[in-house]
């Protein structure tokens, strides 16, 4: 009988948010598919594939771009169960599915009904993510999270049993010095009172619930419902609290505080862990966890966009952060951060583009393809560091006893763990020496910058 997996560290949990309603979040999944049922009948929709079945939903925000990554998505979806994972495309309104550059055929077959003319920087693009969101959660009643990606993220992990939590939804947070903070939630509470004319303790409820975030999320089910039953209060608060970051120059668009201000404002959100999660941990529902499920870099030069990857093994310096919170630069390939990114517990990743040369014949995409195929099947550093630690301990007790001739058979298994090491390198593309594969990146903004 194999042996049951260690529990993971569990952490200390966070206290719960002063806001924290549990009565309204088990209530809310029921309350919003009672609202939804009275919108457009779902029989008038045109079915997508696998939404009876799927208990999670990946929800891609597109535009003109397209879905450059759809072949790798389309490969990472078929490594689950049957009409486990459905895959549904918002296209921002105007723009025609035929003339998108990539990805029309998966994009045709996966559209919703929903599309809302959503520009970046603006409160239109949270209406989008909203009103898609309610059309999902009517097509799909067994979903249970709902992922939000762009044309340009590539998936990392397989959803094995664990990852995903009853209830409680992933984001990754922006990271300001304390006095920044203070001056927006000051910044957003004069906001509110000021010009929606909010009465005092209701206004102190959101500015209290500032919550900066990256806009590419995992939700839990009913974070996704009570969001859409906020939409039209969140569509007013958000442009308030927008105008006032941009009074005190934090050039925060509305996507990236918004959803999760709503939900803690609303009490919604029982608490916020930050913390990596591993398979195995438990968190109550309503927790909100800081676990970075989209790992994104931004360049060192200081640029307010993330970088754009455009093969697999140029380098580029970028910004990292080490575990204790310390910044650093250093020159990585996609090769590497992929890796890293997986065993930092990353699902998703961005921005990927692959651009191919002329003869180059798709020889990127394809290397991309099998090195994500090694990561979703647990070919990542921190693996392959645990089967060279378990060949090591058979070797040292295979030669036990066996004096002089020890040393020798010791070192042929050595040169010969060592060449199966450096073959898997070469497949996997591991980082060149001195790299620091256990110190993977975190993005950590500590000026106002946006994420595109």
């Amino acid at each position: 009988m194999p042996k049951p997996p260690k529990k993971p560290w569990q952490p200390k949990m966070a206290p719960d948010d002063r806001n924290w309603r549990k009565d309204k979040f088990s209530s809310v999944s029921a309350r919003a598919d009672a609202e939804l049922s009275h919108r457009r009948q779902l029989q008038q929709l045109r079915p997508l594939p696998d939404q009876d079945t799927a208990h999670f939903a990946m929800l891609m925000m597109l535009h003109g771009a397209g879905w450059p990554n759809a072949e790798l998505w389309e490969q990472w979806q078929q490594q689950h169960e049957p009409g486990e994972v459905t895959m549904m495309v918002h296209l921002k309104a105007g723009v025609d599915p035929a003339s998108v550059r990539t990805g029309r055929e998966a994009i045709a077959c996966r559209k919703l009904a929903t599309s809302v003319e959503a520009n970046w920087g603006d409160i239109s693009l949270v209406e989008a993510q909203l009103d898609s969101m309610g059309e999902l959660l009517r097509r799909c009643p067994h979903v249970t999270h709902i992922g939000l990606a762009s044309g340009h993220d590539l998936p990392l992990q397989l959803l094995r049993p664990g990852l995903l939590l009853p209830g409680v939804s992933m984001f990754g947070a922006y990271q300001f010095p304390e006095v920044e903070t203070r001056t927006l939630k000051v910044a957003a509470l004069d906001a509110l009172v000021d010009d929606l004319e909010m009465d005092l303790t209701e206004a102190q409820d959101w500015a209290q619930a500032l919550t900066f975030h990256h806009q590419w999320m995992v939700l839990a089910r009913e974070h996704a419902a009570a969001l859409v039953l906020l939409t039209k209060e969140i569509g007013v608060v958000g442009r308030a609290i927008h105008k006032a970051c941009n009074s005190v120059k934090a050039g925060m668009a509305p996507d990236e505080f918004i959803l999760l201000t709503a939900l803690r404002a609303h009490g919604y959100a029982r608490s916020v862990q930050r913390v990596e999660l591993k398979p195995g941990m438990r968190y109550p529902p309503g927790t909100l966890l800081n676990s970075y499920p989209t790992l994104v870099l931004f360049p060192a030069e200081s640029s307010p966009h993330p970088v754009l990857w455009t093969d697999m093994d140029s380098k580029t310096e970028c910004q990292v952060e080490r575990h204790t919170g310390q910044q650093y630069f250093k020159r990585m390939s996609l090769r590497e951060c992929l890796k890293v990114s997986v065993d930092r517990c990353a699902i998703f990743f961005r921005k990927v583009e692959m651009r191919e040369e002329k003869g180059d014949g798709g020889q990127q995409v394809q290397k991309l393809l099998e090195v994500l195929q090694q990561l979703w099947h647990g070919g990542s550093s921190a693996a392959r560091k645990g089967a060279k630690r378990k060949r090591g301990a058979s070797q040292q007790r295979s030669s036990k006893g066996s004096g002089t001739k020890r040393d020798a058979a010791g070192a042929t298994d050595s040169a010969a763990s060592s060449a199966a090491d450096s073959e898997t390198a070469a497949g996997s593309g591991d980082a060149e020496e001195g790299d620091e594969a256990e110190t993977p990146p975190r993005p950590q903004r500590k000026r106002a910058a946006r994420s595109r």
